[in-house]
């Protein structure tokens, strides 16, 4: 995972979402992959997505919790809490209902890596892997810190934007509204470590 990262530090992967209920491979909506589950779960934690990498996948996590989206912790680099990220084998949809996602299930549809910049008015992806992170309503103190973060290890993981017409549809509410979702990662000590972000 953290190779292939490194590989798109000054590139990303845009991908999309198509409706096709995928039950391997890149995938966001519907259940959870086999048997796996987050480090702590609370009543609104639910799946996410699944991002794939040569010999493991990632699938994240979120709790749709009111205190967690309140309004003050946008615009702000905050340490994992809601988003929860498992590390795995790749593993298939399950079966169980259990922290199923609310959004339909759809395949995540890789483009062609594309060249990414610092600059803000250059990144056009919605929805990609590395790179360097684009916002919605951003701040100047948000952009310092999040590029801060790239400048000492951390790894532009992913970041989500609000579906636009080249999705498919998810039939239910975007999680983070009208914000650029981001998670942001960096191997210390032989540990994953997180922060997200959203604005």
């Amino acid at each position: 995972m953290f190779e292939e990262l490194k590989k798109l530090t000054n590139s990303c992967r845009q991908f999309n979402f198509r409706a096709e209920e995928s039950s391997t491979g890149a995938r966001i909506g519907g259940k959870a992959p086999e048997g796996i589950r987050p480090k702590t779960i609370l009543p609104t934690t639910r799946y996410f997505c699944t991002i794939p990498f040569d010999l493991s996948e990632a699938s994240v996590f979120i709790s749709l919790d009111d205190a967690v989206f309140d309004p003050m912790y946008r615009r702000k680099l905050l340490e994992e809490s809601c988003p929860l990220v498992v590390i795995h084998s790749q593993k298939p949809r399950g079966l169980g209902v259990e922290w199923s996602s609310e959004m339909l299930p759809n395949k995540l549809v890789f483009d062609n890596t594309l060249v990414d910049h610092r600059s803000e008015e250059d990144v056009v992806p919605r929805h990609k892997i590395g790179g360097y992170p684009c916002w919605h309503d951003t701040s100047e103190s948000l952009t310092s810190d999040a590029l801060k973060l790239l400048d000492t290890g951390w790894l532009h993981f992913v970041q989500f934007g609000f579906p636009s017409r080249r999705d498919s549809s998810i039939k239910a509410d975007w999680p983070f509204g009208e914000d650029m979702f981001h998670i942001f990662v960096r191997e210390r000590l032989n540990e994953i470590e997180y922060m997200y972000a959203w604005a």
